[in-house]
């Protein structure tokens, strides 16, 4: 296949090509990446302690030519932390770069506008790969950008980690996207993305899938105003016959001035709105698919405990927005605030005669809900900080949380409906005492209403690190809880942790003790986090 690229072409491309690169100056860049961990973790409701034992190791390799660049990565995953064993050469490509032209072969990333119809990404913490493997083509100048890519996408499913069998889908796709700038800050754009994909059946081993999705978009910036609209239309036919349609809009608008700031941004995502029996299966061929990613319209939290019990976003049917502004108040006195809110569109109501769900409408569909029935979301969230006079590099950070989600389930015929309420009060002061000391401080402390036992209880983090020399640092984090249903039933967790800078190019970290575990999410993208107990080391090299 002409977009089925493999490693073969890779080494023939470079061997035809050694007379020319041994002639040429070439520059090269080594990043390696390694992980060890050993301990235990604890699964599932009945808090099973098992070993845990993992070793990582990636070297991404780039070659840089004029005008060419040759990169790929060794891997060494046996096993992973998170994620499927591999040992091998991954993620291998030659680009080309000249007069506004970049031309790619290999293994490939890539984003269409905001992400509706195609957001290509890799988070190895996550375990989330969906990057492609053909061909990629752009083209830029000041009046047009235009990109064309074709390739295969072999999308390992990470939900399916710890089920029985691994969910592999396949994706042929082909997509193309155009921009033009007609006057100045003014530009017109479109995508358009096909895709025939093979995904894991129940019944036969493979559903066929063929989808289209058409995008449209505009910016504009007026002085100190930007704009931007996105609409992404998803059509997807179904072995051939039945059709399910879908679509998304995004908006962002931001105004910024010296010393502040304010930006607003709306959601309406409407991929596949189904009822509460096909949305219990996450992988109905019909949902948001693997290549789209959107923005999430609400806030990614940089404290450890805001992040515990995060809003996992639903692009399949979620309207929502969010305001985020930034202030600054005097020298040195910043004021962060925001505020999202998010629901589903609709409720659905169990007809007693037919026992099919039908769609019930509860207030606009077109701006989000506080009634129960449409699981709503908002969060509250200020942080202010304050910089140390005559000492740019100390300051205090001091954030307030307040964040309310409530799930109506109707698959849960006792408890269908699920509140959780937090509220969280973050702290990180940071003291550069000399040249050669600094210390940190992070206290965070959260109060909990949490379904299914109506339970309230209490959470407190605190961590403390010092540096000497910019070289090594030494610290611990310390958090306890009062909840009675944590998986492995305890009620605190201490790390103590290292860290040394060997030279400018190579940065170990040594952990050891118990950590606690949890929802993690980056983009939208969500795993759940086992409590560990044990020792872990990274190594980062950059050469």
């Amino acid at each position: 296949m002409l977009f089925n690229l493999k490693l073969k072409f890779i080494l023939f491309f470079l061997l035809i090509s050694s007379k020319f690169l041994l002639s040429q100056e070439i520059a090269t860049s080594i990043f390696n990446s390694l992980k060890f961990g050993k301990g235990f973790e604890f699964i599932g409701e009945s808090r099973k302690k098992q070993k845990k034992e993992y070793f990582e190791n990636f070297s991404d390799v780039r070659i840089f030519i004029p005008k060419t660049t040759v990169g790929f990565r060794i891997e060494y995953s046996k096993p992973p932390e998170y994620g499927l064993d591999f040992v091998g050469l991954k993620k291998k490509y030659v680009e080309f770069e000249s007069y506004g032209l970049n031309f790619r072969a290999g293994d490939f990333y890539t984003l269409f506008a905001r992400g509706l119809s195609l957001n290509l990404f890799e988070n190895r913490n996550l375990a989330f790969d969906n990057g492609m493997e053909g061909i990629r083509v752009k083209y830029e100048n000041d009046f047009l950008r235009a990109q064309l890519v074709g390739g295969d996408l072999n999308f390992f499913e990470p939900l399916s980690l710890y089920l029985l069998t691994n969910r592999i889908e396949k994706y042929k796709i082909r997509a193309g996207s155009i921009e033009i700038s007609p006057v100045k800050n003014l530009t017109l754009g479109t995508n358009y993305v096909w895709s025939e994909g093979k995904l894991p059946g129940l019944i036969s081993q493979f559903d066929t899938i063929e989808v289209n999705i058409p995008e449209f978009f505009i910016k504009s910036r007026l002085g100190s105003l930007d704009l931007f609209v996105s609409y992404a239309i998803k059509r997807t036919s179904l072995g051939g016959k039945d059709t399910a349609k879908g679509s998304g809009l995004y908006t962002s608008l931001s105004y910024s001035n010296e010393g502040f700031g304010v930006t607003f941004e709306f959601k309406d995502y409407r991929f596949d709105i189904v009822d509460p029996l096909r949305k219990s299966d996450p992988f109905r061929p019909t949902r948001t698919l693997p290549f789209q990613n959107p923005p999430i319209v609400h806030k990614e939290h940089l404290f450890s405990l805001t992040q515990r019990n995060p809003h996992v976003v639903d692009f399949n049917d979620e309207v929502g927005f969010q305001f985020d502004a930034f202030f600054n108040l005097s020298d040195g006195v910043n004021l962060n605030a925001n505020f999202a809110m998010a629901s589903r569109h609709f409720d659905f109501e169990l007809n007693q005669t037919t026992f099919q769900y039908e769609k019930k409408k509860i207030g606009s569909d077109l701006v989000p809900s506080l009634n129960k029935l449409r699981s709503p979301f908002w969060e509250i969230y200020l942080e202010l900080e304050y910089f140390f006079p005559n000492n740019s590099d100390s300051y205090l950070r001091f954030g307030i949380n307040r964040r309310s989600e409530t799930t109506n389930d109707q698959m849960n015929f006792y408890n269908p409906i699920q509140p959780l309420r937090l509220t969280t009060f973050p702290l990180e002061i940071q003291y550069v005492w000399s040249d050669k000391i600094s210390s940190k401080l992070i206290s965070e402390s959260q109060w909990v209403f949490h379904f299914p036992q109506s339970e309230k209880y209490y959470n407190h983090l605190l961590a403390a690190s010092t540096t000497l020399n910019s070289m090594i640092t030494f610290g611990f984090r310390f958090e306890f809880t009062t909840n009675k249903f944590e998986e492995e039933n305890r009620k605190n967790w201490l790390v103590v942790e290292g860290g040394m800078r060997i030279s400018t190019n190579h940065t170990l970290i040594i952990t050891y003790g118990k950590e606690r575990g949890g929802t993690v999410c980056s983009n939208g993208i969500c795993r759940q986090v086992l409590p560990f107990d044990g020792f872990r080391l990274s190594l980062s090299s950059n050469i």
